[in-house]
């Protein structure tokens, strides 16, 4: 599989790294180290993870270690990651984007 991502998760991940960072370096690096590895099992195998729309092919992974949502679907041999949010945001958050 082959990982491309929607523009805006860049702005998503900033908040996020930003948010951890003024807390604290070593939970930033934390973060992003948990971010990679779920990412990395996402390309592996994209249909271990549930669909959060079934409608849309739209799954989630839950990262490890924080309370945060991958949000993402397939397209052949392609996924391509839609969202990165926190798990209290609004449910909708993310999920009108292709």
């Amino acid at each position: 599989m082959k990982l491309r991502f929607h523009p805006a998760v860049q702005r998503d991940l900033n908040e996020v790294l930003d948010y951890y960072a003024e807390r604290s370096e070593t939970v930033a690096d934390r973060f992003w180290k948990d971010l990679h590895d779920r990412l990395a099992e996402i390309e592996r195998n994209p249909r271990r993870f549930g669909f959060i729309d079934l409608g849309r092919g739209l799954r989630r992974a839950r990262l490890r270690n924080f309370p945060h949502l991958i949000i993402f679907y397939q397209s052949g041999d392609t996924v391509k990651v839609t969202c990165v949010k926190h798990e209290r945001r609004h449910p909708l958050r993310g999920l009108g984007r292709r």
